[in-house]
């Protein structure tokens, strides 16, 4: 969820109801103190890293010394339900001089929070001394803003993910906790328009905007947002290859990882089982997107702007085979 939004976001499904959403946003005005706890507390367990124990080890990148190697004014492209975690890589990127623990899952008052926000950690990084960060933070920001191609070309950074499992863990977001209340939401229809959510985003849309049912889109539309993702991203990355896609961010734009990078600050949870689902293997949702792709999920749009992002990554990561085994 991000801290801009703080969205509280509830299906009432056995009538597939209203969504309701409040958001608020707050600036910070005073200067921050230095933080103890997080100089204090110890990583939280992560599932990225909780298998690799020596993954840090292994990176060798590009360059010994961050630059920005064309990154001036880095845009954070945040699909709904793609890696909101990448945030912690292009932060602490952006700004070497934040606590190298700092996870976001610490507000602004101190207290400890079990989901990291993205608005904690940027506040503490407009609280640095200059220099502590190498490139402006304008373009990195909680929320989902779609790409504009008059200010982000060159600059839009993105994580991708196999469309119908970003579907299901949406909708597991909001609320379709079992398997017989998440066929109930995809049978009703009333969220088709979030099959069409890349190739709205890579336009210049909002991603909700088809919920209005005035707009569609044409064979042209899809063949400009796929230019878009190979022409105009300086990096595009997969969620279900995220080791290799912090690896290959900073194979490409210089730098070491951090331990935290490799943190899931926001997972899903599943309501029914209480079990995390986490950014981490495909097929994950084998059941879900089995529901989805019987009723016609997603459009082929979507689906042929991820297959071509794949693409893209792996001829980039053959460039960089030291990622390659993570």
């Amino acid at each position: 969820m991000s801290a801009c939004h703080r969205c509280g976001i509830g299906l009432l499904l056995l009538g597939l109801a209203s969504i309701t959403i409040v958001g608020h946003c707050r600036a910070a005005d005073a200067a921050a103190a230095p933080n103890p706890r997080l100089q204090e507390r110890r990583l939280l367990p992560s599932p990225h890293s909780a298998s690799r124990p020596t993954v840090l080890s292994s990176f060798i990148t590009s360059s010994a010394e961050p630059s920005a190697h064309g990154l001036r004014t880095p845009f954070w492209f945040h699909v709904p339900k793609c890696g909101t975690s990448f945030v912690l890589t292009l932060l602490h990127w952006a700004c070497p001089g934040l606590d190298p623990t700092d996870d976001g899952r610490i507000d602004v008052a101190g207290t400890h929070h079990a989901d990291g926000q993205t608005e904690w950690i940027r506040w503490r990084a407009a609280q640095l001394p200059p220099g502590g960060c190498r490139v402006p933070l304008t373009g990195i920001l909680a929320g989902h803003q779609p790409y504009n191609r008059m200010v982000h070309r060159g600059q839009a950074v993105g994580l991708f993910r196999e469309p119908t499992e970003r579907m299901a863990s949406l909708f597991h977001y909001w609320g379709a906790g079992t398997m017989e209340q998440f066929r109930a939401v995809v049978t009703s229809g009333r969220f088709q328009y979030q099959a069409s959510t890349y190739t709205a985003m890579l336009l210049g849309y909002d991603h909700d905007v088809l919920k209005s049912g005035n707009i569609t889109f044409t064979k042209t539309d899809y063949l400009e947002a796929k230019r878009v993702v190979v022409e105009d991203f300086a990096f595009v990355g997969l969620v279900h290859e995220y080791a290799q896609s912090v690896c290959l961010f900073h194979a490409t734009f210089g730098g070491q990882p951090l331990p935290v990078e490799l943190e899931n600050i926001h997972p899903t949870y599943h309501e029914g089982d209480k079990l995390t689902k986490h950014l981490v293997a495909l097929n994950k949702y084998a059941e879900e997107s089995a529901v989805l792709k019987a009723a016609g999920w997603p459009d082929g749009f979507d689906q042929g702007i991820y297959d071509t992002v794949r693409n893209v990554f792996a001829a980039r990561l053959k460039l960089h085979p030291h990622c390659l085994q993570f």
